[in-house]
């Protein structure tokens, strides 16, 4: 059986190809609800692979747990930090855009949810600046 690797970067890439393409597809009701769980996980998985080729281990909580497969890795907000900690910048607009992808990510995730075009546009157009 084949084995493919898929890299932090990879894994981002294709979560935010999917998640346009979700959103794209008219023809899906479930498609905006989709694109936002994707979009909002590319970017998470975005800010770790630049934080991984800083350092690798970086990306986990317990840096010193790196090799253990079941290592549990930083969140949105450890992984700005420590961003900021090797020199990277973030404006005030990045910060904001950051924590509303977030947010409304995981209120996709973890609660019930209205969205309409304007929300999806501006979540999806925020997301796209980085």
């Amino acid at each position: 059986m084949a084995e493919h690797v898929l890299t932090l970067e990879d894994n981002a890439k294709d979560s935010f190809t999917v998640g346009v393409e979700m959103y794209l597809d008219r023809s899906n009701p479930m498609g905006w609800k989709y694109a936002l769980l994707l979009v909002g996980q590319a970017l998470e998985l975005f800010l770790k692979a630049r934080l991984s080729k800083a350092n690798p281990a970086l990306i986990f909580v317990d840096p010193s747990k790196a090799h253990d497969p079941n290592a549990k890795t930083v969140y949105y907000e450890e992984a700005v930090k420590r961003l900021i900690t090797l020199g990277l910048s973030f404006t005030g607009q990045d910060l904001g855009d950051i924590k509303f992808v977030r947010d409304l990510r995981n209120r996709v995730e973890h609660n019930e949810i209205k969205v309409d075009q304007l929300l999806v546009d501006t979540y999806l157009s925020r997301a796209m600046r980085f």
